[in-house]
């Protein structure tokens, strides 16, 4: 912006044209009221747009972090011989630290033989859009003495090799 004195007014210049020699400017006063109108439609929708998106960007990361979790925990304290409830009350304290946006719904740990399963449920309310939505995180973790695990491992081996 530019200030120009024009007969003792001080005008802000937003844009300068030439025409035959003559340097036209326009002056804050020739603008309307349409630019104000335009801007305070425009903008709540663009700010909704992009909070919307952070928020479900948040919300796909803690998805990511509970499937993570789920399975560190299935690695770690597998081999243990932790109790299913004790396993169960680390894990949510584990998850409600991590998560960004979601609620920890429900948790469950089963252990059979060779075989762990868990499930996690979260939910996402963003309450000032009325969005909701819930999710179930299952997991199925195989002790590395059992005959699935080492099926698994000579896939996994099988397709490294195909792939070289």
């Amino acid at each position: 912006m530019i200030l120009v004195k024009r007969s003792f007014l001080y005008h802000i210049s937003f844009g300068k044209f030439k025409k035959e020699g003559v340097i036209i400017t326009r002056s804050i006063k020739e603008y309307d009221g349409s630019v104000t109108v335009e801007m305070a439609l425009v903008f709540p929708i663009v700010v909704f747009v992009v909070v919307s998106i952070m928020m479900m960007s948040f919300y796909m990361s803690d998805l990511v972090c509970v499937r993570t979790k789920i399975y560190e925990f299935g690695i770690l304290y597998g081999k243990e011989n932790t109790t299913e409830e004790e396993l169960k009350i680390k894990l949510q304290k584990d998850l409600k630290n991590q998560m960004i946006v979601a609620n920890l719904k429900s948790v469950s740990v089963k252990r059979m033989d060779h075989k762990m399963k868990m499930s996690v449920s979260i939910g996402y309310d963003f309450k000032y859009f009325v969005i909701k939505k819930q999710d179930t995180i299952n997991a199925d973790i195989v002790s590395e003495n059992s005959k699935e695990y080492l099926i698994r491992q000579k896939v996994i081996i099988d397709a490294v090799k195909d792939i070289k």
